[in-house]
């Protein structure tokens, strides 16, 4: 088995770790706090985020990566405002602005534009060992 940890905990992550049969252990914690929350250090040997962005959030997340440990991120750029939600600027990134959050991980690949209908950009990222 794998170790899971779910952050923010919304009820349908238990309800589908339990359907299943995986084991997650849960914790509710706000991630647009300022200061932003301490996730750890070295916590993760895999970080998961996909469709959202809070900037000031990122210092954490490249911290709580163990060493050799990987970050898939995707989520949305502005040009999606163009087709629909979400159109806030403050949760769409900018042209190549993915990329330069999560250094000085390296990244492994990415990618960046119209894929499948939607406005994206995504990484897989490494952090250094």
């Amino acid at each position: 088995g794998v170790q899971t940890c779910a952050l923010p905990i919304f009820a349908f992550v238990t309800e589908m770790a339990a359907k299943l049969k995986l084991q997650v252990d849960a914790e509710v914690v706000d991630l647009e706090t300022d200061p932003p929350p301490d996730l750890g250090c070295d916590r993760y040997d895999v970080v998961l985020a996909f469709n959202y962005l809070h900037r000031p959030l990122m210092p954490a997340i490249r911290a709580c990566l163990a060493p050799g440990g990987l970050l898939f991120y995707e989520t949305f750029t502005r040009r999606q405002a163009e087709r629909g939600r979400p159109t806030n600027p403050a949760f769409l990134l900018e042209d190549g602005e993915l990329k330069t959050l999560v250094a000085p991980l390296s990244v492994i690949v990415d990618q960046e534009g119209d894929i499948d209908g939607r406005w994206i950009a995504s990484v897989v990222a490494q952090r250094p060992k």
